[in-house]
């Protein structure tokens, strides 16, 4: 584990590693003790440095990265004739505890956990900066007990369909979860997915209240492929004048508008998004509000339907509109249909695109079907 990090992942399954931007302890008076009853776990509460960070990157790398076959492939020099393998690996003083389904051990699970969460409040004055990931499984026996609340939800390869009001996670990768020659992702037909659809996917989740923790995947000596650099290098470039519309943001009213459906559940993340739809998010004041399409409109012109103008005073009324990336003024027509504003004649990205938006009570119009 690298405890480098200042956000560390500790497996109860697969082991791999973490960083998200961790917030320092701040002092509070000591809240009760968690008790091992589901009541008393249902009670825990995400910390806004989790719900803040939205984003972070691991990396699937040991031992069995070296055979390049990807998955699963420890397990096969201990156990003869098994197919699968899982590691146990736990640290004592991580920020963020993840299992691979939902929690396990009955009673011994739910001590292991209210000790989780009493020894990290104990270790940050009384104040509680844990983070426990566990997935809805229930319809595979053998999985755990998922109860939801005693933890941070986590959907596998998957997002939901709608902002859901607790935070909650996406695992994914950038290819197969350790290095895999053979394995080709859905949108490039290579290893690795295209820095489009890392991008589309992060907006969607963080739209709907969610973090993305995204694997990176590493040869069998540690380095990086030129395609993963130039990923990263992609990531990185949209969201140095994005990121405001991403990290310490919260949903709005709704999460989005536009064509593109998207299922819920675990693998399921492959979904045909277009400059059409648009993802909204907003500061934690509640004073800015993000509109990000997942594309550069084809006309320049971005429509967004939920902004129109209402007949209520002081409703829906915009009065300012900046395109992050972009220091000159924007031209905006406000209409009942929607909110049109006319982007730049060369585009800050093909990839997405975001709107910061200032107004008055700024709430979904009934231009959009509810």
């Amino acid at each position: 584990m690298m405890k480098t990090f200042s956000y560390v992942l500790v497996w109860l399954t697969l082991n791999g590693c973490a960083a998200y931007a961790g917030a320092p302890a701040e002092k509070k008076a000591a809240a009760s003790t968690f008790q091992p009853t589901w009541e008393s776990l249902a009670s825990y509460q995400c910390p806004e440095w989790f719900r803040d960070a939205k984003f972070g990157i691991w990396a699937h790398w040991g031992p069995q990265a070296v055979p390049m076959v990807g998955d699963w492939y420890a397990k096969n020099m201990y156990v003869k004739g098994a197919k699968r393998d899982q590691y146990t690996y736990h640290q004592q003083t991580s920020d963020l505890l993840y299992s691979d389904g939902a929690l396990p051990f009955g009673e011994v699970g739910r001590s292991l956990l209210a000790h989780y969460y009493n020894t990290n409040r104990d270790r940050n004055g009384g104040k509680l900066q844990a983070v426990y990931t566990l997935k809805d499984w229930r319809t595979r026996p053998g999985h755990g007990d998922y109860i939801d609340g005693i933890g941070v939800q986590d959907v596998e390869r998957g997002g939901l369909s709608s902002i859901k009001p607790a935070p909650w996670q996406t695992d994914t990768s950038i290819g197969d979860w350790y290095y895999n020659k053979n394995w080709k992702a859905a949108d490039t037909g290579t290893m690795y997915r295209s820095p489009k659809w890392v991008i589309h996917t992060l907006v969607d989740v963080v739209s709907k209240n969610g973090n993305m923790l995204l694997n990176v995947i590493q040869r069998p000596d540690g380095s990086l492929d030129p395609d993963v650099e130039q990923l990263l290098a992609t990531l990185a470039a949209w969201m140095k004048p994005n990121a405001e519309a991403i990290h310490a943001t919260r949903p709005w009213v709704i999460h989005g508008e536009g064509n593109a459906k998207v299922e819920a559940g675990h693998f399921k993340e492959d979904f045909a998004f277009s400059a059409d739809d648009v993802r909204f998010t907003q500061a934690k004041d509640g004073r800015t509000l993000y509109a990000i399409a997942l594309g550069w409109p084809a006309d320049g012109q971005l429509r967004i339907k939920s902004l129109g103008k209402t007949s209520a005073e002081n409703s829906n009324k915009i009065e300012r509109v900046e395109l992050l990336g972009h220091s000159s003024k924007l031209a905006y027509k406000q209409t009942a249909d929607g909110l049109l504003v006319t982007l730049p004649s060369q585009p800050i990205s093909t990839i997405a695109c975001a709107l910061k938006i200032r107004g008055q009570s700024l709430r979904p119009s009934s231009a959009v079907a509810p």
